[in-house]
């Protein structure tokens, strides 16, 4: 066959078979037919990712989700989808919020590499039953500035989900905070950050956090029910609308305005093997609980002050915070820097076992 045959404007039988530049470049092929293939080395030219294999397909020439199927050409799936199949640029300057959104919404896992920059996301990215979640790649955050203070209403999303796993090495940051702050002058509870959980778990049943690095945040992980942090009495805990068997386990958290990583209203969740340093209000927080662990995690301060005082630097309130909540159980985990108050235990707690600490 003559590989030099033109098939559009300005692309040919032979770039097709080598590889096109970009989705633009596929959509400009001219009259294809069906079962033709075409392999897209990247989403945007120039970027070497979000591209793959497409198969035409006649009949779904009308259908355009802007990565999966694209005007009849359908996207050859492997076990998961990337945000830079969806336009994601991640380059610390665009805001790929909308192309994240259409990964999850796929049905597919969803993987974050690494690229030459963040991922930046301005809304809640909604997530979704019977799916894992790999970020390997950074994930920034935009916040805005409302009277003085900074509001960050993004993160990541799960509401009455069961089955979900969000693990990998990469790191989530505010940018304002990012901008603002040096390591050394980091303020917590300063702002009025608003109820921001870069990661929250709301009503979930079987969900894994693991692995994942949070430096500079408002509001770390939350797990919880229902809209926002639920408060209520420990009798209540143990319906089929309280968070179940949620884990977070080897995260970090340095430096968070507010609560590190919390368990509100769970049962039978644990927080386990996490490092929480320069945290306000309760690094590790349970509240409202039955039947949690927080065990063998790594707690610390480097200023050796639990005052409430919101306007000095060293302020870190609570090491670790248990409060209203039934069987909890605190074990093996080093609180290091507080003067003030290390272990806090409070508010009708039934059951509660603190040791090895």
């Amino acid at each position: 066959t003559d590989t030099l045959v033109a098939v559009g404007e300005n692309v040919n039988q032979r770039q097709i078979n080598d590889g096109l530049e970009s989705i633009a470049q596929l959509l400009s092929i001219k009259n294809p037919r069906d079962g033709m293939r075409a392999y897209v080395k990247s989403y945007h030219e120039g970027l070497n990712k979000g591209g793959g294999t497409f198969i035409y397909d006649s009949s779904k020439a009308n259908v355009n989700d802007g990565s999966v199927i694209i005007n009849g050409w359908v996207r050859q799936l492997e076990d998961h989808v990337t945000p830079s199949m969806f336009g994601a640029k991640g380059d610390g300057v665009t805001d790929d919020t909308v192309a994240i959104q259409k990964a999850f919404d796929t049905g597919n896992n969803v993987f974050f590499p690494k690229s030459s920059g963040a991922y930046i996301i301005s809304s809640y990215i909604t997530g979704r039953s019977n799916m894992k979640v790999t970020i390997d790649g950074d994930i920034i955050r935009k916040g805005r500035m409302v009277d003085g203070d900074s509001f960050f209403p993004s993160g990541f999303d799960f509401y009455n989900c069961d089955n979900v796993l969000i693990t990998g090495n990469g790191r989530l940051s505010d940018d304002l905070l990012l901008s603002k702050y040096t390591d050394d002058n980091f303020l917590i509870m300063k702002w009025n950050t608003g109820y921001t959980p870069f990661i929250h778990v709301r009503s979930c049943r079987n969900v894994i956090v693991e692995k994942i690095k949070l430096y500079k945040v408002s509001f770390g992980i939350v797990v919880s029910r229902n809209d926002k942090a639920y408060y209520t009495s420990w009798d209540l805990v143990g319906t089929d609308i309280y968070p179940t068997n949620c884990i977070v386990r080897n995260v970090s958290v340095k430096y968070s305005v507010y609560l590190g990583i919390t368990l509100n209203s769970a049962t039978q969740s644990s927080i386990e093997n996490c490092y929480v340093h320069r945290s306000g209000d309760g690094g590790l927080h349970v509240q409202f609980c039955k039947q949690c662990k927080i065990v063998n995690n790594l707690r610390t301060s480097p200023y050796g002050d639990g005052s409430a005082n919101q306007d000095i630097l060293t302020n870190d309130a609570q090491g670790i915070s248990v409060e209203a909540s039934v069987d909890t159980l605190v074990d093996g985990n080093p609180v290091i820097g507080f003067s003030c108050t290390g272990i806090d235990i409070k508010y009708s707690r039934i059951n509660t076992t603190v040791s090895n600490n």
